[in-house]
């Protein structure tokens, strides 16, 4: 339960910061969400069309729905890309003020509490979290859920002459959508924590095997090449996460795909 309230405040919070930074950034990610989220049924349904008119022979209206088919799919996509482009700056900009807030809030913590080795591993988690981008895909993933509902609605709307087991299927096949970015989420973040833990460790030996302090203590324990395997060991552990996190990601992909294939197939039935 803590965990979902957790969820739910970092939302707001990251809802939030988004809005009193740049409103146009936040307005602009909800408008591709909901470009996103209508472009799948409405190419379906207007492919729909073309095929009936093609069955009954009628090659001029048959003509005007290509022409219909080509001008959104070009519009849609020239306003995707202006937009992306408009909002790329933002983007770095929002990311950068958000790694300036978490500066000033450290420079207020208390020395003894923020050199507790939970805290740095904490703090390092949230340097690499801000740095990487990872906060920014925090609400990446919040705007493909608003995404993937507006698609499941949009898809009701369309068949709402249809049986109620269609129905039940589509919000099960939406459900799973969800499902699999939500356990993308979890994945990433617990695969943060696990990298922070072995960069912090491999930090450590680069700067034992850098710091002047300890040239004499190497050379006389004969100690270089212990350290230096143990920082290959923990590069190699990091290599090691991220292509299992990649994997794992990559498997989710395919069931997304297989699912959307699926939703743009009823449609035509």
């Amino acid at each position: 339960m803590l965990k979902i309230k957790s969820i739910f405040y970092n939302i707001r919070y990251m809802f939030k910061a988004m809005w009193s930074f740049s409103k146009a950034l936040f307005v602009g990610k909800f408008f591709l969400a909901v470009l996103n989220g209508i472009m799948a049924p409405i190419n379906a349904y207007i492919l729909k069309i073309l095929i009936e008119n093609i069955t009954k022979k009628d090659f001029e209206i048959s003509l005007i729905t290509i022409a219909i088919i080509m001008f959104f799919n070009l519009s849609s996509g020239f306003f995707i890309a202006t937009i992306r482009k408009k909002l790329g700056i933002l983007v770095d900009l929002f990311k950068n003020k958000l790694l300036f807030e978490f500066y000033s809030k450290i420079a207020d913590m208390d020395y003894e509490i923020l050199y507790t080795p939970d805290m740095i591993q904490n703090k390092n988690m949230a340097i690499q979290a801000i740095q990487g981008g990872l906060a920014i895909n925090y609400l990446d993933i919040m705007f493909s859920c608003l995404s993937a509902i507006i698609t499941f609605l949009s898809i009701l709307y369309l068949l709402s002459s249809i049986s109620i087991w269609i129905y039940i299927l589509i919000i099960l096949l939406t459900l799973i959508r969800i499902f699999t970015v939500v356990i993308d989420k979890k994945r990433k973040y617990k695969t943060t924590l696990e990298l922070s833990r072995v960069n912090t460790e491999n930090s450590y030996y680069m700067s034992v095997l850098t710091d002047e302090a300890y040239v004499n203590d190497i050379k006389m324990f004969s100690i270089s090449e212990w350290i230096i395997n143990k920082s290959k060991k923990c590069i190699l552990n990091v290599q090691n996460l991220l292509q299992q996190l990649l994997a794992f990601v990559y498997k989710n992909d395919l069931i997304r795909n297989l699912l959307s294939c699926i939703e743009m197939v009823f449609p035509y039935i």
